[in-house]
């Protein structure tokens, strides 16, 4: 699996600005395992909408063709501070949620072989660093810690905001981004690339909702 607006400078950030401050930071334990790092007392807290976002893996199959499957349980929350550096946000996916479209799959890929569900039940992102990346298209380069199948590594995302606004439901946001990454460098190491290719992307498409 592989490496998701502007900020205001002065005063609060808009609320469009804090969403972007804050989709960039996920989190190495499930929502609420562990304390999330100290923000202002003018922070402001979102959450993930699980059921509005998707994680979606792509991965090629004897060299030949790209399979896709994908996770049906996100959760995480954020927390979005004045200064952009002190926001955090917290996801957490869970591994045995993983959904190939095959009812046999997904029990081999829920075993040992691959993401071994029982002994590591979350696959977790905490950023560590947001930085402005590109103004203009609202992009930002978000740096954190990945802990699949019980290995954490840093990574770094390309996240760019997809919207912002008011509904009838509350104020959302929304961001996109990809991240590759080598599953042999989480231990994933069963099959050769003869069956499934080490390169691994990742997509994320999640919407957060104001508390």
């Amino acid at each position: 699996m592989r490496t998701l607006r502007p900020l205001p400078t002065t005063g609060l950030l808009s609320a469009a600005g804090l969403l972007a401050a804050a989709t960039f930071v996920f989190t190495s334990t499930a929502p609420g395992t562990e304390p999330v790092p100290a923000v202002d007392r003018d922070a402001t807290e979102w959450a993930i909408d699980g059921a509005h976002s998707s994680v979606v893996f792509r991965v090629k199959h004897m060299d030949v063709a790209y399979f896709y499957g994908r996770f049906n349980s996100i959760a995480g929350d954020v927390a979005i501070d004045a200064e952009p550096s002190k926001s955090t946000v917290r996801l957490a996916i869970d591994a045995d949620s993983v959904d190939s479209n095959s009812e046999d799959r997904d029990k081999h890929l829920r075993n040992s072989d691959f993401l071994d569900a029982v002994q590591f039940p979350k696959i977790t992102f905490q950023s560590t660093a947001v930085k402005l990346k590109d103004e203009k298209a609202r992009v930002y380069a978000v740096t954190g810690n990945l802990k699949l199948h019980g290995v954490e590594k840093e990574v770094t995302i390309d996240m760019t905001m997809t919207g912002d606004k008011e509904t009838r439901r509350g104020h959302k946001g929304g961001f996109a981004g990809e991240l590759v990454i080598n599953r042999r460098d989480y231990d994933i190491t069963t099959y050769g690339t003869d069956a499934i290719s080490d390169e691994i992307t990742l997509y994320f498409g999640l919407e957060v909702n104001k508390k």
